[in-house]
This record gives C-alpha cells, sequence and structure tokens, in this order.
C-alpha cells in the first residue's frame, strides 16, 4: 500500500512542468519560508505581548527537538528512500541518503505548527496545514514513502505536548493565549 500511495502521488508530478516546479518548490523551499514566517510573526507580536519571546522559544524548540529525535530514529532503524529502493524512480530534489523514515520535515514543519497551534490557534492550523503540502511534496518529488510522513506526524503530535507539559510545569499559564 506504502509503494501504491507513493507511485501515484510521485506520477502525478510528471503531468505538467508548471506542477512539477512547484512541488520542488514545496518539498525543498516552501518549509523554511514558514519557518521566517514564525519569526517574523511573533517578533512583531513581542511590541505588544512580553511573552512572545518565550513563545517562540516554546516553539522552536518543540520542532527542533523532535527533529533531532527523527534523526536519532533514522540511525537506530534505517529505512531505505524510494529512489534507493525503486530503480524507475528519479528524485526531483537532492536529499542526504540518511534514512528516510521519519521524514524530519514533516518531524519539524508538523511539530512547528502543531506547537505554534498551543499559543496561537489561527496561525497553528495554517502553519498545520502548510506542513502537510511540504509533507506531501516530499512525497511526490520521491525523496519520502508516505509512511515516513506518517511517521513524522506522530513524532511531532508527542514531542510539542512533552515540551508544553514541562513548560506549564514551571509557568502555569504558558501559552492560554487564543488568537
Amino acid at each position: 500500500m506504502n509503494e501504491l500511495i507513493f507511485r501515484y502521488l510521485y506520477g502525478l508530478t510528471g503531468q505538467s512542468a508548471f506542477f512539477g516546479r512547484v512541488v520542488v518548490f514545496s518539498a525543498a523551499y516552501f518549509g523554511w519560508l514558514l519557518l521566517a514566517l514564525v519569526i517574523i510573526v511573533f517578533a512583531r507580536r513581542s511590541r505588544d505581548h512580553p511573552s512572545a519571546g518565550r513563545e517562540l522559544f516554546f516553539i522552536i524548540s518543540a520542532a527542533a527537538g523532535a527533529w533531532l529525535t527523527a534523526q536519532v530514529i533514522k540511525l537506530v532503524w534505517p529505512v531505505a528512500r524510494p529512489f534507493v529502493k525503486l530503480a524507475d524512480i528519479t528524485p526531483l530534489i537532492t536529499v542526504s541518503d540518511q534514512g528516510s523514515f521519519p521524514s524530519g520535515h514533516a518531524t519539524f514543519f508538523f511539530a512547528l505548527g502543531i506547537a505554534a497551534y498551543s499559543v496561537d490557534r489561527r496561525l497553528g492550523r495554517w502553519l498545520i496545514a502548510a506542513a502537510a503540502a511540504v509533507s506531501l511534496a516530499r512525497v511526490m518529488s520521491g525523496v519520502h514513502w508516505p509512511s515516513d510522513i506518517l511517521g513524522g506526524l506522530v513524532l511531532a503530535l508527542v514531542a510539542p505536548y512533552l515540551i508544553l507539559f514541562f513548560a506549564r510545569l514551571f509557568n502555569p499559564g504558558f501559552g492560554r493565549r487564543d488568537s
């Protein structure tokens, strides 16, 4: 099933050159624009909300912690990328030959969105949707299996709430503002 879904999504990129470029942009660059957006939003917010700096630190820490955990899992449990396992697949973007599972991009950007959601629901919803687009593009570009994305999402669901739990132990009202 994993390969079937992968082949379907990867096959869509050959439908048009423009769509292929959108997939490449989404898979390789869009996520970093999201990170810049988060930093800009919280930098502007810090003028009116003194807690914005702590919230930004929490969001970045949750995403980075989830990403680091994904890297450890990749070392312990290596899974070949689709273009390594399937001879007829040529990736649309360049990636490391490190393992495929879980997707570090999916883990980082979903954790970024989930952590942001805990302090700003509107921004968090947009970031989670954008993380889904980045993750889908990683499959469509031939560098991840659908299961890699699912694994990254599961990891991303856990990390921010663990960090939020500990943040609220020391600061009980942390992240309770709803925008």
